[in-house]
């Protein structure tokens, strides 16, 4: 039986839960150093014609570039930022779905797909046998997949 694309969506999130934690702590580490970067640079005054373009020149004058580099830098900060609010919500619809599956079944999905065990030992771990566990894992992935995807 062939798998629905939700359900290997479904697993490759739970093989990533692991790495969010991570990639969470990475992106706030460097959106703080973006912020603390973007509050020590400042722009220079300028001092009336000594900023001027002249000649038609494109090149940016001083406190064009220092802005462009400050605007630069504050859309950097949003798109991290977004990207840290993508994976925190992605990690709470992976929470709350494992949740509603029950104690002992999640438990069995967590062993199998965050932990990384080999079928055998998530089975034996959580007190099933096998070929048990092989079958709540299928029918919790479809619960699961159901409950992030809506299908």
């Amino acid at each position: 039986m062939a798998q629905s694309d939700e359900v290997k969506k479904t697993k490759r999130l739970l093989k990533d839960y692991r790495k969010w934690e991570a990639t969470l702590k990475n992106l706030e580490e460097e959106k703080t150093l973006l912020e603390i970067s973007l509050q020590d640079e400042s722009i220079a005054t300028v001092r009336f014609g000594a900023d001027a373009v002249r000649g038609g020149s494109s090149e940016l004058t001083a406190t064009e570039a220092a802005a462009a580099r400050r605007e630069q830098t504050a859309a950097r900060i949003g798109e991290i930022a977004r990207r840290m609010n993508d994976i925190e919500r992605q990690r709470r619809a992976v929470d709350r779905a494992l949740d509603a599956l029950g104690e002992n079944t999640a438990k069995l999905v967590r062993l199998r797909y965050i932990d990384g065990f080999p079928l055998w030992r998530a089975a034996s771990d959580a007190g099933y046998a096998e070929k048990w566990a092989s079958t709540k894992i299928t029918a919790a992935l479809r619960d699961m997949s159901f409950m992030l995807f809506g299908v």
